[in-house]
């Protein structure tokens, strides 16, 4: 058994899913395994959208025979995707996702504004990442170089990262719980 992320971005044509192996990296760092060990057990499929990852939710997520899943959405769409107030909290958002897509293998990450807030951070946090100013333009080669560059840091970093946003913190909490109950830490 193994755990699958939607993303709601898209993958850079020819490349790896770079903010997968930055997640990875994260989780690799708490429970001190090898981050490519961990992309066998930790499956990623970038859905170019909001909107196509919560149709995979609702659609596809009852014929997976995935353990876990977890569906990694922007905080700054959501509102608008389910159909409920702009002003909503994650609790809220959380279940309305959970009125629609109701397997319980399905969590729901919403990350604070959306992924561009990943790379703003690193950013602040180390400004001489390689990369970094054409990332902050929105060159997303760049933003996808700066995640590799993060994954690939010295563990503090991401450590910092994961302090500093919460959300992403707990996406990659929820998939070290996820590991330790399929008894692969």
């Amino acid at each position: 058994m193994s755990v699958h992320v939607f993303y709601e971005d898209s993958r850079t044509p020819g490349g790896d899913f770079t903010l997968h192996d930055l997640v990875l990296a994260c989780v690799a760092d708490r429970i001190e395994r090898n981050r490519w060990d961990l992309k066998a057990l930790v499956l990623c499929k970038p859905m170019k959208g909001n909107a196509n990852v919560l149709k995979a939710c609702i659609n596809d997520v009852r014929r997976m025979k995935h353990a876990h899943i977890a569906a990694v959405l922007d905080g700054d769409e959501l509102a608008r995707l389910l159909n409920v107030p702009g002003s909503c909290c994650k609790r809220e958002a959380r279940a309305a996702f959970g009125a629609i897509a109701t397997d319980p293998r399905l969590e729901l990450f919403v990350l604070d504004h959306n992924i561009e807030t990943l790379v703003e951070t690193l950013g602040q946090l180390k400004p001489d990442l390689p990369m970094m100013s054409e990332a902050l333009e929105m060159d997303r080669n760049a933003r996808d170089r700066v995640f590799a560059n993060a994954a690939a840091a010295d563990p503090g970093l991401r450590a910092q990262l994961r302090g500093k946003i919460p959300s992403f913190d707990r996406l990659a909490r929820k998939i070290e719980g996820w590991l330790g109950a399929l008894q692969v830490t």
